[in-house]
């Protein structure tokens, strides 16, 4: 009974600081002025520890509360993913394993992907058949528009599950990202094509962290080593192929001979050949096409994983896009490395250290469907905690309705935004001022990160009053997509818009089913749709411009649509019909949604112990409860 006791005022604290995030600032600013008093006389075991683990298990032995230890961690210098899943692991309870994902995903959004598929992939995260979160299921629904199917929660995704609900509950914006990050994740049946380090842990002392494991350092692989590891479980010696190099440069492309099985075909394709070991995220990885052919990534299902010290599933899953010629080679990079700017793809984090294990894979299956039911479920569920008191519209709902297709008005992913959609006078401010008879809006330079959260408001520190519909790539780093670059507003309200390909591949828009959506102001609804055909190579752009525009105007376009006026316009968006991977389950998930039948959704997870009906057996809760 005290375990239970325990587990509900446990989850009752999750909620409130889920509701209530300035509740973290308080308690770690508490925090702070007590470790700055009392750190030499009392805590002098772990406050002046350079190793996180060490931190870790002081403060899990003084039974410190665990979200207040995440963001003791991140006050360190340590990268969230990490810290939130160490954490996780070292309690072992599905509550502090929320708590943690709540503070690093309220304290560094930025990270929000990569902590919640971090601890929902950790071993030991505790949301299993038996913690109180996943008892909970049973108890508490969500209701969508209508009545629905009962959702069976695997075992393999509960604690996916459970690190999306705290994801979104504490930052409801991202709730479409959230959900793909963990799909992708959860997508394990995988093929490897090369690696470095042991997965679940080398005991190679050359590749184990130092006492702070957070100095950068660069590896390269010798140039006479020209045969991938495929093997992930097999005993890892750095040295044997390879050694140390200057930071802040990259090795040169590589022609190994490749090695050729019985049929005269090559057996390594990609290998990697230089990485960072770097755990505060500001990592790279180098990697050298050795075939004879073009390698497309993004229809190949190229990913790069990273898997924590000790953990045996990928902590991180990057998604790669972009084409590597033979002989040429491909650089990742994080956003805050010093090799961006010369980056084919830079993602919002890469944080890997001595003793992690990395590996460059494809997927040889789908990803499981049941698991995509199970976080779409989950991401509603932490977003009505959020605003379980607010008669307020759910940033996340709005998000998942429009990407499973539910939405009364629209559908689709969100790629870029500029403006604020809503139904509030104060967000809902036009782009350009009533009088205005022409005007310009154009991205700064180097102002390069997209804006896919469409309901938040319009900050102008990225634009500025000019445009040139001729203009060049702006961005010399890789965003993976469209870009919106520059508004124009002509006489009458007639308007055109410049998209520039910000990827290493060339988007044909007909066939992704882009479209471009014109908002009102105080309105969720567009009053225009315009749907975009065309090829857009990388780095080029594509002008969408008013049928009626001026001719100097008209000559520099690309497609012409009677409803590209801009006057009064509060937002435009640019979104797609065809999801990124890993949504190949976006169908059944629509379908699962749109599908009711005659009981009410709720969570069943099913275990070797107990197997329960529930369609048999009714639900636990009054059918016209709220869902919270």
């Amino acid at each position: 009974m005290n375990a239970e006791n325990n587990a509900m005022n446990a989850k009752n604290h999750f909620r409130s600081l889920a509701q209530n995030p300035a509740r973290w600032s308080l308690d770690l600013g508490v925090t702070r002025m007590i470790l700055v008093l009392l750190t030499a006389a009392v805590f002098p075991a772990w406050a002046q520890s350079d190793s996180m683990m060490d931190f870790i298990e002081v403060a899990l032995e003084d039974e410190r509360d665990p979200g207040v230890v995440t963001g003791e961690l991140l006050d360190q210098g340590y990268e969230p993913a990490r810290a939130a899943q160490a954490v996780a692991s070292a309690w072992g309870d599905c509550n502090a394993a929320q708590a943690a994902v709540a503070v690093a995903v309220t304290r560094e959004p930025g990270s929000a992907t990569d902590v919640v598929t971090a601890v929902g992939s950790a071993d030991g995260c505790g949301c299993g058949a038996s913690s109180g979160w996943a008892r909970s299921q049973l108890d508490q629904r969500i209701r969508f528009s209508s009545p629905q199917r009962p959702i069976a929660l695997a075992q393999s995704c509960s604690c996916m599950a459970a690190a999306v609900e705290a994801g979104t509950a504490a930052m409801p914006q991202l709730a479409d990202a959230i959900v793909l990050a963990g799909v992708e994740a959860l997508q394990r049946d995988t093929l490897a094509r090369d690696s470095v380090g042991e997965r679940g842990g080398s005991d190679n002392e050359s590749w184990l962290p130092n006492p702070d494991f957070r100095e950068a350092k660069t590896f390269r692989r010798i140039p006479e080593a020209c045969s991938a590891d495929r093997d992930d479980d097999d005993d890892f010696e750095l040295s044997s192929q390879w050694v140390a190099a200057a930071p802040g440069s990259v090795a040169p492309a590589h022609q190994c001979t490749n090695q050729r099985d019985d049929d005269n075909n090559a057996t390594d394709d990609l290998m990697l050949r230089e990485f960072s070991a770097d755990s505060s995220g500001g990592g790279h990885a180098w990697f050298v096409n050795h075939s004879e052919n073009t390698v497309d990534l993004a229809a190949a299902g190229y990913r790069l994983g990273i898997a924590y010290r000790d953990q045996d599933q990928a902590s991180v899953v990057l998604p790669l896009i972009g084409e590597v010629a033979p002989g040429e080679g491909f650089l990742v990079a994080a956003q805050n490395s010093a090799l961006a700017e010369k980056a084919n793809q830079v993602v919002p984090h890469l944080a890997m250290a001595p003793g992690d294990f990395m590996d460059l894979h494809q997927p040889v299956s789908i990803s499981n469907c049941e698991c995509a039911e199970a976080l779409t479920a989950a991401a509603y569920r932490g977003s009505r905690n959020r605003v379980a008191d607010s008669s307020e519209t759910s940033p996340a709902e709005h998000k998942m309705e429009r990407l499973l297709g539910t939405h009364e008005y629209l559908n689709g992913y969100v790629v870029d935004a500029v403006g604020s959609v809503s139904n509030q006078e104060v967000l809902s401010t036009p782009l350009f001022s009533a009088d205005a008879q022409t005007a310009q809006l154009g991205r700064r330079v180097r102002q390069c990160g997209r804006d896919s959260f469409e309901l938040d408001g319009f900050s102008a520190d990225a634009w500025q009053n000019s445009a040139a519909l001729d203009g060049q790539r702006e961005c010399a780093v890789v965003q993976n997509d469209l870009l919106i670059a520059d508004l124009l507003l002509e006489e009458d309200g007639r308007g055109a818009l410049r998209l520039v390909n910000s990827s290493a591949s060339t988007i044909d828009m007909g066939e992704v089913g882009y479209l471009l959506e014109i908002y009102p102001p105080e309105s969720i609804r567009p009053r225009a749709q315009i749907p975009l055909s065309g090829l857009v190579q990388p780095g080029e752009s594509f002008v969408v411009a008013h049928n009626d525009i001026d001719e100097s105007l008209k000559d520099q376009s690309d497609e012409l649509d009677g409803e590209m006026t801009l006057a009064d316009a509060s937002a435009v968006v640019l979104a797609r019909r065809s999801f990124p991977r890993p949504l190949n389950c976006q169908r059944e998930l629509a379908a699962f949604v749109t599908s009711p039948v005659d009981v009410p959704l709720f969570f069943v997870e099913f275990s070797s112990i107990e197997r329960r009906d529930p369609l048999a057996e009714p639900p636990r809760v009054d059918p016209v409860a709220s869902p919270n």
